[in-house]
């Protein structure tokens, strides 16, 4: 039978593509098609759109979004007595796609085009929940999280590739400034940050609007709604308000605009329930999970079952990213066909160490199976991880405290069964960028040592006042001193044997009058470093991830962590430049460096001359207690800081002395402006002296005759 005039007419101007874009969903009239063509469109425009977010085609996505909602409205305005099957169809058909979504929008790596359309994207989603919710659709409880994430993603996207000059021009700020408003209206109370980035790109649009002599009418009426919509979380300033009757006062004209088409009267065709093709929609998504916490038992459950449905889906001989990240109210098991993650959100309140291993466990055991048909790449887990946190800080969310430590036993197990001797996945490098260095650019690597007192510093201070006291009681009975913890499936973390650490493998020393004092002088250092620096992560492991998230509360910004840059990198920064280097080794160092030999100290390395002199460390290693305390002896380490600088001005000043490097990186940062560099025991390695801690560093490539080991003792890790 030959189709109607009006379906000939759509499918000609869809084309080969298929499905309702935006162009087509305005160029034609939908309202001419019977209910069954409409039904047709509606399921092929929602498989193009699967398709397109499975094989990472934005572009295509963000093109048929907008048309599937345009066939939601026609049906349900031309078939309103049929309502209640047409919105269970289309909730469920838009509420699956938002995984898929939220995976686009996440998506690491991206070019400039590639941002416009996955914010777009994200703010299509985000307008189609709302378009749900205003027809009175029951919708899951877990969308909420959805929508804030999509909204904050969808901004960070485009402030990034902002920052990274992949965007120059303004055309992207009408969708940050609808994501901006729709997060304020999401959020109880609105963020701060939020405000104020609302108010300065809806005061910016209407500069621009101004700019013009006339004013299209639909163009002022959206500023007005975006107007409206920022004063129902906050108060539009006089300046806002003033540019707003400026923006009325333009006289308008008719710029191409078309008035929204009336919807059709309602038809008396039936529409039977059991053809709505809700059951194929079923099949294309899959059954679904729950998202309300559940018990070990049913992650036990579900994560393998989860993989083994993911397996299922994927071609022969196919290749798949493995990543470990913390996403609060996303799926167990999230994927796409080009990766499989595992989200700890819901395991890290599920029980001990000891269950959270068995869950991971769990979750590579079905690709053992599958390693001999499929290639998978493991991420790093701490990059992943971090950035899944900073998505949460950002969102409003913390971390509980207490499952910090859980995170390290979490990236071990992760480590340990997809690496070599389990899976055999190919390891991939951390996705933190390398650290740049220039002149006046610091970096800095806490010791681990440090991050676990910093925590105690920071979380539970009512308890550090008996914990000192403890040990200034006991700081002449060694045994008490060095004695370990034994590891314990139900408390991985202990406050007094992280502060023991911070005495017995650091050199901090308490002052025994003020003990407390003491220790707040040494956190406000590290932390003051760590906000005014670049901070490598390698090496530290996730300890640093409970410091960030103070850091967050403090600036509103997730710090960047960076990789420690090449070698050779860092011989071409000293270059030329006078450098002051703080070490217990000192004579050594300044030997051996005079010598000439620490500018020849490997085969397939330049080291080109650079001045240096050195000062002695405090040698308060425990139980070496040399002054007061480790306030009066960083005072004494600064003063011969300062001589050296007043004798002859440096460029660069680095430090290998425990609890001491920190803070004075950042007080002679603060004084002299100069770049710092502190990488604990790396900065021996640097200059040619040998020790255990960095004996397989570049072995390969030494030259041993001209390395030097030192008279005095080695220091160890630093």
């Amino acid at each position: 039978m030959t189709k109607p005039a009006p379906w000939t007419a759509i499918k000609s101007d869809l084309g080969r593509g298929g499905g309702v874009s935006q162009d087509s969903a305005e160029s034609v009239d939908l309202t001419q098609l019977t209910k069954d063509e409409l039904l047709g469109l509606s399921l092929e425009t929602f498989e193009l759109i699967n398709s397109a977010l499975g094989r990472g085609d934005d572009e295509q996505a963000v093109a048929h979004l907008p048309g599937l909602l345009r066939l939601f409205d026609v049906l349900i305005s031309a078939f309103s007595s049929h309502q209640g099957s047409l919105s269970r169809f289309f909730s469920r058909a838009f509420v699956s796609l938002l995984p898929s979504i939220n995976q686009r929008a996440r998506a690491e790596g991206f070019d400039a085009a590639a941002v416009d359309k996955r914010a777009e994207l994200a703010w299509q989603a985000l307008m189609i929940v709302n378009r749900l919710r205003e027809f009175g659709i029951d919708l899951p409880n877990w969308l909420a999280g959805y929508e804030k994430g999509l909204a904050t993603h969808g901004i960070l996207l485009l402030r990034e590739a902002r920052s990274q000059d992949l965007i120059t021009d303004t055309a992207s700020l009408p969708t940050e400034l609808l994501l901006l408003l729709r997060l304020g209206e999401l959020m109880e109370p609105p963020g701060q940050w939020v405000i104020l980035d609302a108010r300065r790109l809806l005061a910016q649009q209407i500069k621009e609007a101004l700019e013009q002599d006339t004013q299209s009418a639909g163009l002022r009426d959206r500023l007005r709604d975006c107007a409206e919509r920022f004063r129902g979380f906050s108060t539009i300033d006089p300046n806002l308000d003033e540019l707003l009757r400026r923006l009325d006062a333009l006289p308008c004209v008719a710029i191409g605009e078309v008035e929204p088409r009336t919807s059709a009267e309602p038809r008396d065709d039936s529409l039977r329930d059991e053809v709505v093709p809700v059951a194929v929609v079923a099949e294309l998504i899959g059954a679904g999970e729950t998202l309300d916490p559940l018990s070990a038992e049913e992650l036990a459950r579900l994560i393998p079952e989860s993989v083994e449905q993911w397996l299922a889906s994927l071609a022969p001989q196919s290749t798949a990213e493995l990543a470990l990240v913390h996403v609060p109210g996303a799926r167990v098991v999230p994927h796409d066909r080009a990766r499989l993650q595992l989200n700890l959100a819901p395991l890290l309140s599920c029980g001990s160490v000891d269950q959270i291993d068995a869950l991971i466990q769990a979750f590579f055991r079905p690709l053992q199976g599958a390693a001999a048909s499929h290639t998978f790449s493991l991420l790093e887990p701490t990059s992943s991880l971090y950035e899944s946190l900073g998505l949460l800080w950002r969102h409003g969310g913390q971390l509980d405290p207490d499952h910090f430590p859980l995170l390290t036993v979490c990236t071990t197990s992760w480590n340990r069964c997809g690496g070599p001797g389990a899976l055999g996945a190919r390891l991939l490098p951390s996705r933190f960028p390398v650290a740049r260095m220039a002149p006046g650019q610091s970096l800095v690597r806490p010791l681990r040592v440090e991050l676990a007192a910093l925590q105690a510093v920071l979380y539970h201070h009512e308890a550090l006042e008996p914990a000192m006291a403890a040990i200034r009681r006991n700081h002449l009975n060694h045994g008490w001193m060095h004695r370990r913890k034994e590891p314990s499936s139900s408390d991985p973390g202990d406050l007094e044997e992280s502060l023991r650490l911070l005495h017995t493998k650091t050199g901090f020393y308490a002052d025994s009058y003020a003990p407390l004092d003491c220790l707040e002088r040494w956190s406000r250092g590290v932390l003051s470093a760590l906000l005014d620096m670049q901070v490598a992560a390698s090496s530290m492991g996730p300890g640093f991830y409970s410091v960030a998230q103070k850091l967050f509360e403090q600036t509103g910004r997730v710090k960047p962590l960076l990789q420690w840059p090449d070698d050779q990198e860092i011989y071409d920064f000293l270059a030329g430049k006078e450098v002051v280097f703080v070490t217990p080794l000192a004579v050594d160092v300044e030997a051996h460096h005079r010598s000439g030999k620490a500018f020849d100290l490997f085969h397939d390395l330049t080291i080109r001359p650079y001045g240096l002199r050195c000062v002695e460390a405090p040698l308060s290693l425990y139980p070496n207690r040399p002054l007061s305390g480790f306030s009066e002896s960083l005072e004494r380490c600064l003063e011969a800081v300062d001589a050296l600088y007043r004798e002859r001005p440096f460029a660069i000043f680095t430090a290998v002395c425990g609890a001491y490097a920190l803070p004075l990186c950042e007080a002679v940062k603060q004084r002299y402006g100069v770049s710092c560099l502190s990488n604990g025991s790396l900065m021996h390695a640097y200059v040619g002296l040998h020790q255990t801690s960095t004996s397989r560093w570049r072995l390969q490539s030494r030259k041993p005759e001209n390395w030097t080991t030192s008279h005095s003792f080695d220091v160890g890790e630093q």
